[in-house]
């Protein structure tokens, strides 16, 4: 079974979307559209157009290995295609992430330290963004369950089940009027929840006020900055030194750094695998 952020910690967590990239959204955001409207597929690809065209706020909750994570998030779609967003843990230590079109920049006040990385090439998002069905059809089916209520909306459910034991399956809820992503929930073989990121409220709006984009918490005396420098740019799949083994039918590299984490003299490597909507980070 694999999951990206199976056991991740609090800080982990928010730190994912400064450094995993959003490995479906990426891969579908090039896909064409194949997919009838008022099917599975198809409401998968109209969730992920509404992800770069609309913008949203509102307050999700994480929950995973017993712990429950409350984030805020406000996201911007601008009128030239580019989006802005930011992310605010409201429960243990503060923490925060801006997003651009240019860089990606994470606030950890509680380990004075302020990250800042080049913006991978599709901004991150809480909730998993599978769009190319057809290359994931081979392993998992997709179906339409019923229609629920998320945030006070009403969401269309879709399930994701896998195909083999090598993955997880998933449940996936849209809301009704625009297509974004409500609610998601990872299922183990036995169809037991292994983790949820749920909305509790949710508002689209047409012009999110600058000030809302800015940072809450602010970086002060005694903090460290740490920029990712350019020849620390995520490589190509080939260029590492791992050998990888034989790996499920489906799975492979997506992405690959290299790059010295703060307070660390010697460079991390950083591999991870996926299969346009399962991801292993290692």
């Amino acid at each position: 079974m694999i999951d990206a952020r199976r056991g991740a910690t609090p800080a982990a967590f928010l730190l994912s979307f400064a450094v995993l990239v959003a490995v479906a959204g990426g891969a579908g955001a090039e896909a064409r559209s194949t997919a009838l409207p008022g099917t599975p597929q198809g409401w998968l690809e109209r969730m992920s157009q509404a992800l770069h065209s609309r913008s949203f706020e509102g307050t999700f909750v994480y929950l995973h290995s017993g712990q429950i994570e409350t984030m805020r998030i406000v996201h911007e779609a601008q009128a030239d295609g580019g989006e802005r967003e930011r992310v605010l843990a409201l429960n243990g230590p503060a923490r925060q992430i801006i997003r651009d079109d240019q860089e990606i920049i994470c606030i950890l006040p509680d380990r004075k330290l302020v990250v800042v990385e080049k913006r991978r090439p599709h901004l991150p998002f809480p909730i998993i963004v599978p769009i190319d069905t057809a290359r994931l059809r081979p392993y998992y089916t997709f179906r339409m369950f019923g229609h629920h209520r998320v945030a006070g909306r009403t969401a269309q459910a879709i399930a994701i089940l896998p195909r083999d034991r090598y993955r997880y399956g998933y449940h996936l809820y849209m809301d009704e009027v625009t297509g974004l992503p409500l609610e998601s929930v990872v299922l183990n073989e036995r169809g037991r929840r292994v983790e949820q990121i749920l909305f509790t409220s949710f508002k689209v709006v047409d012009h999110i006020p600058p000030r809302e984009l800015k940072p809450e918490l602010m970086a002060g005396k005694g903090f460290t900055f740490y920029r990712q420098e350019d020849d620390e740019n995520p490589g190509v799949p080939g260029t590492n030194h791992w050998v990888l083994g034989p790996l499920p039918a489906g799975f492979a590299q997506i992405m690959y750094t290299r790059r010295r984490l703060p307070g660390s003299r010697n460079p991390v490597q950083h591999l991870v695998l996926s299969d346009g909507l399962a991801s292993v980070s290692v």
